[in-house]
């Protein structure tokens, strides 16, 4: 049963009066660690609860002999409690607790392995959840290295291999000062660009397609505001000799983006002239080459007309710190070299985990980004097509996190057709189901290439699909719905 505020009240006053006087008497008299009531550092993970995409920071400490769960993140997390005996802890710095209330199935998810024991709550200080002795009996004989920071489980003749945070100690200070003295060296990378850039080696040019007709777009409505801070920007960008004034056949117009910082973001409508020049192809990285990387900084680029890459996101990745602070250099130096500017307050360095092209990138794996989630939970689809196009490209983006997604947008994708758009029941639950599964992806493991991979495929009457894996490990999902003239055949 889900207990609300005051029913848990009630339940707290219930024990209250069957309260029993003499300490023995109490049921399970345990002792929980010492490291977790003063939040030091044991063994700490960090996973999700299986039900959302919310982090949970865990403890595995032997020194407990119970699970425990924070009062905090189960209200957070709507969790299924229950009341039960008082048990009364005694920490091992003497102090006493009481807990009356269980979460009897609770489940997390944690580098790819799910798990779900029961929990009970408790005030912990700087955790989620305390993993104890009894969840820990479940996965003997376990092995627990701290020079390499992971925890070793056996499960069914299996082994599954955790690994922990590092230590936020001393090392990780000295850590901080190598980066901060690295950053104070290049620190004109990060000043506000105040004139064009030099010229380049390279000439960029835009191709026209042959026989292309220029196109003139009329400006549009701005309110006055807008208006003020369009021609604010635009000032801005000719005093410092960014812009020039021209004549020219083509004219595009301009409209201003929301920054997450509250700021405004002059942007041009190139659409029609898109589609008028030459596309030139070039390899775009992917976040698989990531793979073993430990430390990661992103380096975001200020806006320049200059920037014809689609990205300006710059990526570094190494697996220990003084690779890392090498690699960060090299890249620091050809920003200076090229006068190519980064806003320091949008970037992060030598980090364990980094958001990154709507990931979230650890040296766990990859993630879906919790703000698109949120975005996706948030968009109303059922008015019109072009409303359900853009969440289906925004989920698709997404799909090898997701078991089954060819199958499940099925009925949302049929919609699309010509003249076809009619929402119906069909379509209203393969949209609950899919925002559902989005909320529960999983985190991928980066694929090692040097390493074999396992794929296992299956089928059933309305689709098609398959999952990559590597020692155990989800690596992606691949799933396709059969069209109508292919539903008689054999799978």
């Amino acid at each position: 049963m889900l207990l609300s505020d005051e029913e848990a009240r009630d339940c707290d006053r219930a024990e209250q009066d069957a309260q029993p006087t003499d300490e023995e008497d109490i049921e399970g008299d345990m002792v929980v660690s010492l490291h977790v009531m003063k939040e030091k550092i044991n063994c700490k993970i960090e996973g999700y609860w299986t039900g959302w995409r919310q982090e949970v920071l865990k403890l595995i400490d032997s020194g407990s002999t119970h699970c425990f769960i924070n009062e905090k993140i189960t209200r957070t997390l709507g969790c299924e409690l229950e009341c039960t005996t008082t048990m009364m802890i005694r920490v091992a710095d003497g102090s006493k607790l009481n807990s009356k209330l269980i979460c009897p199935k609770f489940s997390w998810e944690v580098q790819g392995h799910r798990f779900s024991h029961p929990v009970r709550l408790l005030k912990l200080g700087g955790y989620d959840l305390v993993l104890g002795c009894d969840w820990l009996s479940n996965y003997n004989p376990m092995e627990l290295d701290f020079h390499q920071l992971k925890v070793t489980l056996s499960e069914a003749g299996k082994k599954l291999v955790l690994r922990a945070l590092p230590n936020e100690s001393n090392a990780k200070k000295e850590e901080n000062t190598k980066v901060l003295e690295l950053l104070q060296q290049y620190n004109d990378v990060f000043q506000e660009p105040r004139s064009l850039p030099p010229e380049r080696s390279i000439k960029r040019c835009i191709d026209l397609l042959p026989k292309a007709i220029p196109k003139k777009q009329h400006p549009y409505r701005y309110a006055y505001g807008q208006k003020t801070e369009i021609e604010r920007i635009v000032k801005e960008m000719l005093d410092s000799g960014i812009i020039k004034p021209s004549q020219s056949s083509f004219a595009s117009t301009v409209l201003l983006l929301k920054k997450k910082d509250g700021g405004w973001r002059l942007c041009v409508d190139y659409m029609s002239l898109n589609k008028l020049i030459v596309k030139h192809n070039f390899r775009i990285p992917i976040i698989d080459e990531s793979h073993g990387a430990k430390y990661f900084s992103k380096i975001d680029l200020r806006s320049r007309e200059f920037v014809l890459v689609f990205f300006d996101d710059i990526l570094v990745y190494s697996k220990d710190l003084g690779i890392h602070l090498m690699h960060l250099k090299k890249v620091m130096e050809l920003l200076k070299k090229h006068q190519l500017y980064a806003k320091k307050s949008k970037c992060s360095f030598a980090q364990l985990k980094v958001e990154y092209l709507g990931h979230i990138i650890s040296w766990e794996g990859v993630a879906i980004d919790p703000q698109k989630v949120e975005c996706m939970l948030k968009w109303h689809v059922a008015t019109t097509v072009k409303a359900l196009t853009g969440f289906l490209r925004l989920t698709g983006y997404y799909r090898k996190f997701i078991k089954g997604y060819g199958i499940i947008t099925k009925p949302l994708m049929s919609l699309l057709k010509k003249d076809a758009f009619e929402w119906n029941p069909q379509a209203e639950m393969a949209l609950n189901q899919l925002k559902k599964v989005m909320t529960i992806a999983p985190v991928l493991a980066m694929p090692d290439l040097s390493q074999p991979f396992v794929v296992e495929i299956d089928a059933c009457g309305r689709g098609i699909g398959a999952v990559l894996m590597q020692k155990s490990k989800l690596i992606a999902y691949l799933s396709k719905a059969l069209a109508t003239k292919n539903l008689g055949l054999s799978t």
